[in-house]
């Protein structure tokens, strides 16, 4: 078998925003088990309503800027504006042509569906196929809102139908960065896609929008990292930084002495004073900051807040 080499300058680079945009993504799920579970509730609501053939996945997540995403669009298309509150935000779902009637007749109780032939017209729908695929849209939230429960970040609304670009185009800056779940859905071989758009506002102002941490995750998390007491790590002091250079450290010799850029402590009769921050494992999860008093020879650091 023949093997080609790689073209490793083929990859997409991926910027800090994107990296960002899609992190934030994963924040519009509670911290919660409801990160656990709402894919399977989703994949149980579609099953129920389309059958036991049917399915859905994360085929891509896409950032670019939202105009692109408008433009790739057809003349006519199935779009879904969906509200989130308490934010002004709207989010974008396009259903592709051949997925929106495929859906619809396997509601309406068709056996075309079954059949593998399916009418797809480049058309808006009827006001009877709107309320018909609204309903299915309508479960999915409903479901998201069950398995989210209180600790809900966001909460989605549908509120109307669209069938042309020009309808959306103002519902973002043109030039903002929108990020996209590409999600594939089908019925036994037959399958289209979804693509589900976020404006980049909405996602880089999610913490103030969503609020901070709220109880319910907060039990969450006790509860499940009780679970682990058998687990042991290491907490561990950052008193203090200094930016080096490779070329300082290869440098450094003993006896040298290296003096912190950033610092809360200072030594006072000769012992340190002040405050540090404890980590545990990498430090890279957060930290507690803490006073630091010297009782004799022992170093005792009293958590005064996060």
């Amino acid at each position: 078998m023949a093997i080609k080499p790689y073209n490793i300058g083929n990859i997409k680079k991926v910027t800090e925003e994107e990296i960002r945009l899609t992190d934030a993504l994963q924040e519009l799920i509670p911290a919660t088990s409801a990160r656990d579970k709402l894919s399977l509730e989703l994949r149980k609501t579609l099953m129920k309503h389309l059958g036991e053939k049917s399915f859905y996945y994360l085929d891509a997540v896409t950032s670019e800027p939202y105009a692109s995403f408008v433009s790739y669009l057809p003349d006519t298309a199935i779009l879904a504006v969906l509200g989130l509150e308490p934010s002004q935000a709207k989010v974008v779902v396009h259903i592709d042509n051949n997925l929106g009637f495929l859906l619809i007749d396997r509601l309406l109780g068709g056996a075309a569906s079954a059949q593998g032939d399916v009418a797809v017209e480049n058309r808006p729908l009827s006001e009877t196929e709107s309320g018909v695929l609204q309903y299915l849209i309508m479960q999915l939230l409903a479901q998201v809102w069950k398995t989210c429960g209180e600790a809900s970040r966001l909460h989605f609304r549908f509120e109307k139908f669209v069938f042309s670009p020009r309808d959306i185009e103002k519902l973002s800056g043109k030039q903002e960065t929108a990020a996209a779940l590409t999600f594939k859905v089908g019925i036994g071989e037959l399958s289209g896609f979804v693509k589900v758009i976020f404006p980049g506002s909405l996602l880089n102002k999610l913490p103030a929008v969503t609020g901070k941490e709220n109880e319910f995750e907060s039990s969450y998390f006790m509860s499940k990292i009780g679970k682990y007491d058998y687990v042991r790590t290491t907490i561990w002091a950052d008193a203090g930084r200094a930016t080096v250079t490779s070329n300082d450290i290869i440098m450094l010799e003993a006896g040298d002495v290296v003096i912190f850029d950033d610092t809360g402590l200072m030594l006072k009769g000769g012992r340190p004073e002040g405050e540090i921050d404890l980590r545990v494992g990498k430090g890279d999860e957060g930290s507690l900051r803490a006073a630091v008093a010297m009782e004799k020879d022992i170093l005792k650091c009293t958590i005064v807040g996060a």
